[in-house]
């Protein structure tokens, strides 16, 4: 039951955003995902309450520009990639793992690379954060380690933003948010709840 009512949460939540999502017209594949996304007739009436986005001017641009390639297909692949790792974290902490895919995805579309400021594998965990969760550089640079210390601190940020995702997720990427942030207007937030709305509408 508890489960049911955070999924149902979190189609609430991220509802806001799905309008930027109806007007991208992106080509995709005729593969049995895509079939399964158009088919869903509970994801089509939420989509007739979609209200405008807020995103303006050159993030609304990038965004629609990297939505392009962002489709369901390639947000499953990744999903896939790491799906072992993924259930095994968030079966462990108690997380929704279409929100720990979706982060994977954003972050850095499944591969397991160091950013530009140390941030490390999968889930681009930085050392000093690692660092507060018991992990070492070879933990963070092990996609199943990287992804179980990224869940963890995930599971902290719901815990901390009353299970809203795109707050939770706006603070795993800056640290921290302001009292009066808006998701809807975050360039970042609006691609994980694009990856999380295609997760949902496949799973």
């Amino acid at each position: 039951m508890k489960k049911i009512i955070l999924t149902a949460g979190m189609l609430l939540v991220i509802t806001p955003f799905l309008w930027n999502f109806r007007n991208l017209n992106i080509e995709e594949k005729k593969s049995p995902e895509t079939k399964a996304v158009r088919s869903a007739p509970n994801q089509k009436r939420i989509a007739k309450k979609m209200p405008p986005g807020k995103l303006k001017g050159g993030d609304k641009i990038r965004f629609a520009r990297w939505a392009k390639s962002a489709t369901p297909e390639d947000i499953l692949r990744v999903k896939t990639r790491h799906l072992k790792s993924v259930r095994a974290a968030t079966v462990k902490h108690n997380v929704d793992q279409n929100i720990v895919a979706a982060i994977v995805y954003i972050e850095s579309n499944g591969r397991n690379l160091i950013g530009k400021a140390g941030e490390r594998g999968p889930m681009q965990i930085t050392p000093s954060t690692g660092k507060l969760y018991g992990a070492d550089l070879k933990c963070l640079e092990y996609s199943p380690c990287n992804i179980r210390v990224g869940t963890r601190i995930m599971k902290d940020q719901l815990e901390k933003h009353g299970n809203n995702p795109l707050k939770a997720v706006a603070a795993y990427n800056r640290g921290s948010i302001p009292k009066h942030f808006d998701p809807a207007a975050d360039y970042h937030v609006n691609k994980f709840a694009h990856a999380l709305y295609a997760l949902s509408r496949i799973y």
